[in-house]
């Protein structure tokens, strides 16, 4: 296992993240924490930050050449002593991990940390992530059913 830091700040991370949930390799995804009812991943994520002032938010790619991908940011406002109206008005940072596996090999490379003014970003983020990653789910289901059906 390598493990190394990367000189680039946790919101590389999420764009690489984006791009990988637009490549059509990616088979099969999972998340945690992982829903529950009717929770959409996103709203459980929105809930726990706005409940608690953090949350993790942990998302597998795995693709047709047997890589795994695992993405891992911790959200976490900076939470002060004092009154606030809204959790989503203080400022805060994202640390993101990227463990990449392939066979034997294992690489986990440490991010910066990404600061940011408002939660609200925190949020349009999760949403951008959130929609795509529900478009990639659907594409990878639909392919891999096309796959049993055809083979």
């Amino acid at each position: 296992m390598k493990i190394y830091k990367e000189n680039k700040d946790s919101r590389e991370l999420l764009k690489q993240l984006l791009e990988d949930l637009d490549n059509d390799d990616v088979i099969y995804l999972r998340r945690f924490p992982e829903p529950v009812g009717e929770f959409r991943y996103r709203d459980l994520l929105k809930k726990m930050y706005f409940e608690i002032g953090s949350c993790l938010a942990v998302v597998w790619l795995f693709f047709e050449d047997g890589r795994i991908k695992i993405y891992s940011f911790l959200i976490e406002a900076n939470l002060e002593e004092g009154e606030v109206k809204n959790i989503t008005a203080i400022n805060g940072f994202v640390q993101g991990k990227l463990i990449e596996e392939k066979g034997s090999m294992k690489e986990i490379v440490i991010f910066e940390k990404s600061y940011f003014n408002k939660g609200e970003e925190i949020l349009h983020y999760l949403e951008e992530v959130g929609n795509k990653y529900r478009d990639r789910e659907i594409k990878a289901t639909l392919k891999n059913a096309l796959k049993e059906e055809i083979g």
